[in-house]
């Protein structure tokens, strides 16, 4: 949940279209220009080969400034994710500038190479890498048993999101390493790619079951990762099933939870 109240923003930014298709040091300058930006109380204008970014000086009287301050100090967290992709260039910044790194929903495998990313990153800046700052986002569902789990999950709008859309979005998309996308939600490589099915992810990469199995999962994963320090649940429309999607993360909170205070990364 968030608040929001009227305030006077000025300041401006600007990026030219080329700048979408770069990535690595191009978005190591804009990520830089924005802490300049939540970090600095006083005007400053700055004129980039690809980001132009400035804001005008405090007025006597105005409270705020051209915008709020954040509480933090000296500025709220940086968090930044990546995922499928021989190298993921997001991550390695995460590492470099210190930033919370989030990995999306891929299989484990594949996420070790996201550590190495972030490790990586963390060493050509002189700093080393926390796992209790790495965040891995998962499809979590609970329920009393794992046979209703999996109704309302695969059968659910979960299972709908992979069929219709995402599956077929990642199958059709190729990485720069020459694969399709859908090769990193495949765990074990001896399985052909059309296999690579919402049943099949359900079943190896996703967190649903009874308490029990969920509590299971996340031991494996953690364990198999080599630790981690926060499960990101995956968010979906949950407006046909609205009780059944309440009761997951009541269960995953209050009965789960408290079962997985020994992994401590």
């Amino acid at each position: 949940m968030s608040v929001s109240r009227p305030v006077r923003y000025r300041w401006t930014w600007r990026c030219s279209v080329a700048t979408l298709n770069k990535t690595g040091s191009n978005s190591t300058r804009a990520l830089m220009v924005l802490r300049r930006m939540l970090e600095t109380t006083g005007p400053f204008d700055h004129r980039g080969k690809y980001y132009s970014a400035s804001r005008a000086a405090f007025e006597k009287g105005d409270l705020h400034g051209p915008h709020l301050r954040p509480l933090q100090d000296p500025r709220p967290p940086i968090a930044m994710a990546g995922g499928p992709g021989a190298v993921s260039k997001s991550l390695t910044i995460c590492g470099e500038q210190g930033f919370l790194p989030i990995s999306l929903n891929i299989a484990a495998p594949h996420l070790k190479n996201n550590w190495r990313d972030i490790q990586n990153g963390a060493k050509k800046a002189n700093r080393v890498a926390k796992r209790s700052d790495w965040r891995i986002v998962r499809e979590v569902f609970v329920a009393n048993t794992d046979e209703e789990a999996w109704e309302h999950s695969v059968n659910g709008m979960m299972g709908r999101m992979y069929t219709d859309y995402f599956l077929p979005h990642m199958h059709s998309l190729i990485g720069s390493d020459g694969k399709a996308l859908a090769e990193y939600f495949n765990p074990d490589p001896t399985v052909p790619l059309e296999q690579v099915t919402t049943e099949y992810c359900a079943r190896r990469n996703w967190i649903i079951g009874s308490p029990d199995t969920v509590v299971r999962k996340i031991e494996e994963l953690y364990e198999d990762l080599g630790g981690f320090g926060c499960l990101e649940v995956l968010g979906l429309d949950y407006a046909e099933d609205s009780e059944a999607w309440r009761r997951s993360p009541e269960l995953l909170g209050t009965v789960v939870k408290p079962r997985l205070g020994h992994l401590t990364a």
